[in-house]
């Protein structure tokens, strides 16, 4: 199954309880990432990484994107102890505001661009990023 025919909502998960703005941030975000349009990078959506679920993952690049409401309920998402984990497994957690998704895309891609190579990773090299 390519990613662009991933289903970013599956009935029984509990994201899809979130707001619609949310999920419209997720999918627009998605078609932006998805089969390898940013560098030829692989992005899957919904990993789990060290038992937490964050919205992307690029494992080649070791990035996580984890998209947030601004909500104050939110602030969960932000957990040190969460955050400490994914990046103890070698990921970098980028936080993304679902405003900026909708309002900003454009401006978020080069950032996305940027933080996909900040272990000098290779897309077209073994699929896995050096370290």
């Amino acid at each position: 199954m390519s990613n662009s025919s991933v289903r970013l909502s599956d009935p029984s998960s509990a994201r899809d309880s979130r707001p619609r703005r949310y999920q419209d941030a997720r999918i627009a975000l998605w078609k932006r990432i998805c089969a390898r349009q940013l560098g030829g990078y692989d992005f899957r959506p919904d990993a789990v990484i060290a038992g937490h679920t964050v919205d992307f993952a690029c494992e080649t690049a070791h990035l996580a994107i984890d998209i947030h409401s601004g909500d104050t309920a939110e602030a969960a998402v932000f957990d040190e102890a969460r955050i400490a984990d994914i990046e103890a497994s070698g990921y970098l957690v980028l936080h993304i505001w679902q405003n900026d998704i909708l309002h900003e895309p454009d401006k978020l891609m080069p950032m996305i661009a940027r933080a996909l190579t900040w272990r000098g990773s290779d897309p077209d090299a073994d699929g896995r990023a050096p370290g």
